[in-house]
């Protein structure tokens, strides 16, 4: 019987040492751990040991008093999983302990974390964007493995939910880009080159300036009517021209801060001489792009080729312009 009693005090002295697992572990200096409700400083080492008794968990609250919920693991491997509310094209990185970031595949909802340093904390952070906005903080979490038994449910493995906080970020994103342009007006100081095609070694050059209206039809395809005014020199004699033309622009995201457009389209050409006047079809093709400091007024910049059929010959228009444009609408 007392062997037995002996037996029995000694199995019951066993499962409380496994239950209350003295541990030492390295943290930063300025921190401070909460575990079961009690506060334990690092010593000049920066390190704290205490008894795991009840929880795998604990807080660490950093000098700058940001606080960070931390679990004890017994491997060197942890396995972090997050949810994401938010868009499908959020982009995502992590860190661990504050060094460079880690791209990850857009969607990714967990990350498994290998050869972790054994009784050390390490402090793992995700980050994410929404197009073009700045990166921030979006979860963060704490894994320290220890050498001791811990209580855990999954010995080999630790799930540490991180929740997307942050979702007023994207409407803030939206805010800056997101702007549902209906019309945009636009004023070009414009530059030509002219060639006739009988007389090809002749450089006949204009100035001038456009107007352009833009009706967006979807935020990728708009029309575009447009009249441009210019002076010019034919073989020492002053001609004003006069050209109206309708087109179909094709775009990229008419609703982003600036968008890159081809276009091409057709109209007349008037052409004035002293009290002559005549006018001509023309067909054009131009690029561009429009970069916009605030959501409605931006920089325009134009290049164009015309070609206007004159009677016996064909006049080659070969134009730059750089502008504003005014766009009028609303935030989305």
């Amino acid at each position: 019987m007392r062997r037995i009693i002996i037996l029995l005090v000694a199995a019951l002295i066993s499962v409380l040492s496994l239950s209350a697992a003295e541990v030492s572990f390295h943290v930063p200096s300025d921190t401070i751990l909460t575990y079961c409700n009690e506060s334990f400083a690092p010593d000049g080492d920066g390190v704290i040991t205490l008894n795991l008794s009840e929880e795998n968990t604990a807080t660490i609250q950093t000098g700058n008093g940001k606080e960070i919920s931390v679990t004890f693991i017994n491997t060197e491997e942890a396995l972090v999983k997050w949810s994401l509310s938010s868009p499908k094209d959020i982009s995502l990185r992590y860190s661990l302990n504050g060094s460079k970031p880690k791209s990850l595949k857009k969607g990714t909802a967990e990350l498994t974390l290998q050869k972790l340093p054994m009784d050390e904390l390490t402090v793992f952070s995700l980050e994410a964007k929404h197009n073009k906005s700045d990166w921030y903080e979006c979860g963060v979490t704490g894994i320290i493995p220890v050498t001791y038994p811990v209580p855990e449910e999954e010995p080999s493995q630790i799930m540490a939910e991180i929740t997307f906080i942050r979702p007023e970020v994207i409407d803030e994103e939206n805010k800056v880009s997101g702007y549902d342009r209906k019309i945009i007006l636009s004023g070009y100081f414009m530059g030509s080159m002219q060639v006739l095609s009988f007389s090809p070694d002749v450089r006949n050059i204009g100035m001038g300036a456009k107007a352009t209206l833009t009706l967006p039809i979807t935020s990728y395809i708009s029309f575009v009517a447009d009249a441009n005014y210019q002076w010019i020199n034919y073989t020492g004699r002053d001609f004003r021209e006069c050209a109206v033309n309708g087109k179909i622009r094709i775009n990229t995201d008419l609703n982003e801060k600036g968008n890159v457009f081809l276009q091409i389209g057709g109209g007349e050409n008037f052409v004035f001489h002293g009290n002559d006047k005549a006018y001509y079809p023309m067909a054009t093709v131009g690029a561009g792009l429009e970069i916009y400091f605030t959501r409605n007024i931006g920089l325009s910049l134009l290049g164009e080729y015309s070609a206007s059929f004159q009677r016996d010959s064909i006049n080659n228009h070969f134009s730059v312009g750089a502008g504003i444009s005014f766009a009028f609408g609303k935030e989305m």
